[in-house]
């Protein structure tokens, strides 16, 4: 295990500095539970010691000095939300591999033409339509890209046109799952668990829809622009020639095609009518699992796909909200926002709530934790000056997912940096663009619309 000896130092030092000044003249036991929060956030961000055991310890805190009973604290773990998220992480695997994805874009592109727009517009289009055949964001840009990578030729004179086609890939799949309730089971579903019930309440897809659809539509078009004229002297290198579609195999005639489709389309009508039939979405996506386990689609290897890592990460972040309101810490923190941020009267109420959120974000890194921790605080002050829930949570989760820096502060984003397929210098470039951007959309799109459907 890796230990950034010199960051863990610094850590201590903030925390031990925090804890003696007590700023916010917290109890002592407000003071231990706020400084293991803020311990274990930094050690997130700077990945100082493994995030395992920082998620590990956390919980141990909380359950060992906090107020909330365990189950409570680590209640995440047999939620529908996580349950969700470990069935469709099989179900993606399964779509995945019957080729249906590839032939389906490589049909689009041989009839559409070799052209810079069709590359850049077609991972909207597919982003958008995938999100009811891949439930998994992070499956749904790692197949699309895997296609582009493929399909985009190597030489050397595509050296700075190839990362940036391959980075609009994932950045079109991030803005076209805010279009939809489930557009991402992780971001999306955390979002709505951290504003509690209410927010579950009134955040499901029927309303979630009116909400993001058209907005998010506009801010398509919007990213498309932007990124031709961030990246315009990258894109300048691309020619039909870049294209090297015999790289790709187009016999995928003989893979199983036909039962995952019925199949899936069965599971996104039980989705979409789960307010009829009550049945858990989770519970829909196991028994698509099972069936591909079934007909030999998917095998025990595939159980891999399970990151259990990952699932002990989100229950540590699920459980701050809670603790900080059973032990009085969100109120506390409440009272000081109140008397720093405009009245909710004000024209730059929700804009001011966005600003805090951003430099939150920057500093965290995870945009779930980040979301973990402003959404208990910010939601009570939303209430209190006549705003919805939904309109709290949205406006804090659109700032989370189309603003970032660094691989770090956005999931998704990062597995692009992982494999390789572009580097953080492109990432921050566009980052740097979308800090103002995303206050222009908060203020003149999605604010305005929210204000015009009530």
């Amino acid at each position: 295990m890796q230990i950034k000896k010199r960051s863990l130092s610094i850590i201590a030092i903030v925390c031990a500095i925090y804890a003696a000044l007590n700023p916010f003249d917290f109890t002592a036991t407000q003071v231990i539970l706020s400084t293991a929060l803020i311990a274990g956030i930094s050690l997130w961000a700077t990945a100082a010691i493994d995030k395992s055991i920082t998620s590990i310890a956390l919980l141990s805190i909380f359950i060992l000095v906090g107020k909330n009973a365990p189950t409570e604290i680590i209640g995440f773990i047999w939620s529908d939300t996580a349950l969700l998220i470990m069935a469709t992480s099989l179900l993606s695997v399964g779509i995945t591999r019957t080729g249906l994805v590839e032939k389906l874009v490589g049909k689009i592109l041989e009839k559409t033409g070799y052209k810079l727009n069709v590359l850049l517009v077609l991972p909207y289009i597919l982003g958008i339509v995938l999100i009811f055949l891949i439930p998994q964001a992070f499956a749904r840009s790692v197949i699309l890209a895997r296609f582009f990578y493929n399909i985009l030729s190597d030489d050397k004179k595509y050296s700075k046109t190839k990362p940036v086609l391959l980075f609009n890939v994932f950045w079109a799949v991030s803005i076209t799952y805010m279009l939809f309730s489930n557009g991402d089971i992780v971001l999306n579903q955390s979002a709505i668990s951290f504003g509690g019930q209410m927010a579950t309440a009134e955040l499901y897809f029927g309303n979630w829809t009116p909400h993001m659809f058209v907005p998010t539509l506009i801010l398509c078009v919007i990213t498309f622009f932007l990124t031709k004229l961030i990246f315009r002297k990258e894109l300048a290198e691309f020619d039909a020639d870049m294209i090297v579609f015999s790289k790709q195999e187009k016999d995928i005639e003989g893979k199983k095609t036909g039962i995952p489709t019925i199949l899936m389309l069965v599971v996104i009508f039980l989705w979409m009518t789960v307010g009829v039939h009550g049945i858990s979405e989770w519970l829909v996506a196991l028994v698509a699992v099972i069936i591909m386990y079934a007909i030999k689609i998917l095998t025990k290897e595939d159980l891999k796909e399970i990151n259990p890592r990952f699932i002990i990460f989100l229950t540590a972040a699920f459980s701050i909200g809670k603790v900080m309101g059973a032990n009085g810490i969100s109120q506390v923190i409440f009272d000081y926002l109140q008397a720093i941020i405009p009245p909710g009267d004000s024209p730059f109420f929700l804009l001011a709530l966005a600003l805090v959120t951003m430099v939150l974000h920057v500093l965290i890194g995870s945009a779930v934790a980040t979301l973990s921790v402003v959404l208990p605080l910010f939601i009570p002050l939303g209430l209190a000056s006549g705003y919805s829930v939904a309109v709290i949570v949205l406006l804090n989760y659109i700032v989370v997912n189309i603003h970032f820096l660094l691989p770090h502060h956005h999931a998704n984003m990062m597995i692009g940096v992982g494999k390789g397929y572009y580097d953080d210098k492109i990432m921050f470039k566009n980052g740097i663009v979308m800090m103002p951007v995303t206050f222009l959309v908060l203020a003149l799109l999605y604010i305005p619309w929210w204000n015009f459907i009530g």
